[in-house]
């Protein structure tokens, strides 16, 4: 038996760990992507390596960008303080449903108040 590339291994997890946060089940993310529950084992053990392409139809399928199925692949940040990144932080672990949900309320709160400056700056 050949010996699994850890990168590919650390990948597999990911995308189980995205898929399990999606709740969408191996077999049906299968169908989507058009192969068996078996592959998406073989994907999320590392036994067998996720395509590029692959991994984009299942951060489609999860709602997130592709560099969270990515190891080691910088995640984009603006955060600008310590408020923000506890913001940030929170929020990305809420569910996607959720995640829309605050995010239509926080567009309706900055809407309610637009005279707040926009370029005012926190400080670090």
């Amino acid at each position: 038996m050949a010996k699994r590339d850890e990168f590919d291994c650390r990948a597999g997890k990911l995308l189980r760990s995205e898929r399990l946060r999606a709740q969408i089940s191996q077999e049906k993310l299968g169908k989507h992507l058009g192969v068996s529950f078996q592959q998406i084992q073989k994907y999320e053990t590392g036994t067998n390596r996720i395509s590029l392409h692959t991994a984009v139809r299942c951060a489609t399928a999860f709602d997130v960008p592709v560099t969270q199925l990515i190891p080691d692949a910088p995640k984009p940040t603006l955060i600008e303080n310590h408020v923000t990144a506890r913001i940030v932080g929170a929020f990305e672990r809420l569910e996607p449903n959720v995640q829309r949900a605050v995010l239509r309320l926080l567009q309706a709160m900055a809407r309610e108040h637009p005279n707040v400056s926009r370029t005012k700056r926190s400080a670090r």
